[in-house]
């Protein structure tokens, strides 16, 4: 990579940089694996078996990666890491709303993600060891703000930044109200994939020292007013996508995991879900999942979830006082699809309720369509809803305030049943990511298929909570928006022929 111009670094340039970190962490996170074992043998714990059974499911995949002789993008490293952590932190923190359901059921839907992990590492080496791949396809890189010269690429991802920053201002000030109702939905989707390509791009050049100085100041700048205006709703999780996207540039760039970042990322954004429940219960408006407030209410506010949020950790609840009882969410309660496989288990098992046998997917060719051509088409969330209803998690008129999320596992298991829904998924999941990491590796950095290749990258990072139907229509939209938001800023050409590595 350092007898490269920036210009013609590619994917495949990063994945090399990255492999041998994950190399040695593969080796790191089987260590830490017995680490846990033994732990929660020590402790007496109960779900050994099933964390086993769950870190095997999550290890191979990444392990499977690292073996690759041209790797591609770490996207199935990243479905590896997900599994591990979604599925066995409430075993090793021993969730009372995991262990609730017993041991049985907890070894069953373990199993599960065992062979979802494998099926992973299958369709991933199918994909990959079965279809060829163009060395030298045609792409459209950035030729604008001086081409290839690295310091004015650089300044790609504030512009971005900007841009999203500048959309999410006007929208809190309602400012936007005039739009036809048709042309909203295409203009958020542009500006949300141009935050999430602006965090990347940024991130990856803050990390190798190219984006520097004022540029630095402003990145981070925007990056933390993005932050702000995204969850000033009371809502983290939109806000854990273009935090992944600025710590997957990051790490391409730098090789290695930006453990400060992360740490502060997941000590904020655990502080603030102590409260958020008790903000909505303030200032959402009745019947809607929205707070009507001006931006101006902004720092009063901050401050007062900062100050329940503090209360919450501090304070303890007096039980006698049942009628003002907070209602609080921790976030290893969060990080929990677990519980999603075995809520679905028990309604099919002990309820008797068939699984859903496709009904969530078939929705997503409508979805596909453009709300300006069809401003009457199915909400983006009905997947799920239609889910929570069939299951009884919750009603069509509940789901107009709030969702409940299930993940694309539980999903696949509420819709075929045990060890069907996991291979099925796993397969899916596993050569898609395969594809889409092989389609890239010769694709130049500065290229816009590469932004969208590496935008997908972050998809599959925040796809813990998604049905299929919201997951494929949020990645429909972005790549879409990308197209159509630099097709302006880009030129066709072909890459040079890489040399063998």
């Amino acid at each position: 990579m350092q007898n490269q111009s920036f210009g013609d670094t590619t994917c495949s340039n990063l994945a090399l940089v990255v492999r041998p970190f994950l190399q040695r962490h593969v080796k790191t996170a089987v260590g830490l694996s017995v680490a846990a074992v033994a732990w929660m043998a020590f402790k007496d714990s109960q779900g050994i078996t099933a964390l086993i059974m769950v870190l095997a499911g999550g290890i191979l995949p990444c392990f499977a990666w690292t073996l690759a002789r041209k790797p591609g993008l770490p996207i199935v490293p990243i479905l590896g890491a997900q599994t591990v952590l979604f599925y066995g932190m409430p075993l090793l923190v021993q969730n009372p709303g995991v262990m609730r359901f017993g041991m049985d059921a907890i070894n069953a839907v373990c199993f599960d993600i065992f062979l979802f992990g494998l099926a992973v590492t299958l369709g991933w080496m199918f994909v990959t060891r079965s279809f060829r791949f163009n060395s030298r396809p045609t792409c459209h890189q950035f030729d604008f703000l001086g081409g290839k010269n690295q310091e004015r690429l650089a300044i790609i991802g504030p512009v971005l930044l900007a841009a999203s920053v500048a959309f999410l201002a006007l929208n809190s000030l309602r400012m936007l109200t005039l739009l036809p109702g048709g042309a909203f939905p295409i203009i958020r989707a542009i500006a949300d994939a141009a935050g999430i390509g602006g965090a990347l791009i940024g991130g990856y050049f803050v990390s190798v020292s190219i984006l520097r100085g004022t540029g630095r100041v402003i990145y981070w700048a925007l990056l933390a007013s993005h932050s702000i205006l995204t969850i000033y709703n009371y809502t983290l999780f939109p806000a854990t996508g273009l935090l992944t996207a600025m710590l997957i540039g990051v790490f391409l760039g730098r090789g290695k995991l930006p453990y400060i970042p992360i740490i502060v990322c997941g000590l904020l954004f655990s502080f603030l879900n102590l409260s958020k429940f008790d903000m909505r219960k303030r200032y959402w408006m009745e019947g809607e999942a929205y707070a009507y407030q001006e931006l101006s209410d902004l720092p009063a506010r901050f401050s007062e979830w900062a100050d329940l949020s503090w209360e919450a950790l501090t304070v303890p609840e007096d039980p006698e006082l049942k009628d003002t009882a907070r209602e609080t969410q921790r976030l290893t309660e969060r990080v929990n699809n677990l519980a999603n496989l075995l809520e679905a288990r028990e309604a099919m098992v002990d309820e008797g309720i068939k699984p859903f046998g496709g009904g969530s997917y078939t929705i997503i060719p409508a979805l596909l369509i453009p709300r300006i051509l069809w401003p009457d088409k199915p909400r983006t969330h009905e997947g799920m809803v239609a889910l929570n209803v069939h299951f009884g998690r919750q009603t069509r008129e509940e789901s107009m305030t709030t969702y409940i999320s299930w993940g694309l596992l539980p999903e696949a298991y509420a819709n075929f049943g045990a060890i069907w829904g996991a291979l099925i998924c796993g397969f899916f999941l596993g050569g898609f990511a395969g594809a889409l990491e092989f389609w890239s590796r010769p694709y130049p950095f500065t290229s816009l298929e590469a932004l969208i290749f590496l935008s997908v990258a972050v998809q599959f990072g925040t796809s813990f909570e998604m049905v299929a139907s919201v997951w494929l229509t949020s990645m429909f939209q972005m790549v879409i928006a990308l197209i159509i938001g630099t097709a302006f800023f880009v030129k066709k050409t072909r890459p040079a022929a890489q040399t063998a590595t």
